[in-house]
């Protein structure tokens, strides 16, 4: 069930990025700045209720990895990388493109 749900709700995500794209004729960098504040609310609200009953204090304080910040800058450098350019794909091709890289790409990580 949660597959299914996750699947419906990135190809309405996927479909509704096209439009934007495609028919408001936005550059790729202005949808990010009207897509990002919602996908933070979900991403934060989620990870509320899942991880912060398991969250300690002394983690900031005392991270569990060493270069801990230098892997939370690189996460976000690489999360902002891989949204522009999934927006530069949509921008060019079309959503089904998108899928069939998405879905070579998991192929190679399985492989």
């Amino acid at each position: 069930l949660i597959f299914f749900s996750s699947m419906y709700f990135e190809a309405t995500r996927l479909i509704l990025t096209q439009k934007l794209l495609g028919q408001y004729k936005m550059h790729v960098v202005e949808a990010l700045l009207y897509i990002s504040p919602a996908t933070f609310v979900f991403t934060a609200a989620a990870a509320a209720t899942i991880e912060l009953p398991r969250f300690k204090p002394g983690d900031i304080r005392n991270p569990p990895i060493e270069p801990f910040w230098v892997g939370i800058g690189l996460t976000c450098l690489l999360g902002c990388l891989i949204n522009l350019s999934s927006f530069l794909v949509i921008q060019r091709t079309n959503v089904v493109m998108l899928k069939l890289l998405s879905i070579s790409r998991n192929a190679g990580v399985v492989v």
